[in-house]
């Protein structure tokens, strides 16, 4: 039983070859769990005030990032994540003006202008 030769493939047909390839190499990384399916991540901002874990931060952004989006993956590992952390500042004490420091210059409004009486 003799083959004959196959004739060679137009070029779109190699492109339509090679895409097809592609996509079941990537189908078969996604199935595996080795590839997800969307190129990035989401990043969640988690809010860290004084005397609070990072860990207890985050699980209350995830917690209120999937109350929208119940299909999301449900693990901290699954997020980029942006932490802001709250770090309370020393209070400011502004102590008033002395009176040699206040602005005693008066204003154009009082000040008189025109010929004197006397």
């Amino acid at each position: 039983m003799a083959t004959e030769p196959q004739p060679p493939l137009s070029e779109a047909e190699k492109r339509r070859a090679f895409l097809a390839e592609l996509e079941a190499e990537r189908q078969r990384r996604v199935d595996a769990g080795t590839w997800s399916k969307s190129a990035w991540r989401p990043v969640l901002t988690a809010i860290l005030p004084p005397n609070e874990s990072l860990q207890t931060a985050q699980q209350r952004a995830l917690y209120a990032y999937l109350a929208e989006h119940p299909d999301a993956p449900k693990t901290i590992a699954a997020y980029d994540w942006l932490v802001v952390e709250i770090v309370e500042p020393e209070p400011v004490v502004e102590l008033p003006l002395e009176p040699s420091q206040a602005d005693t210059t008066p204003s154009p409004m009082t000040m008189k202008w025109g010929p004197s009486l006397s």
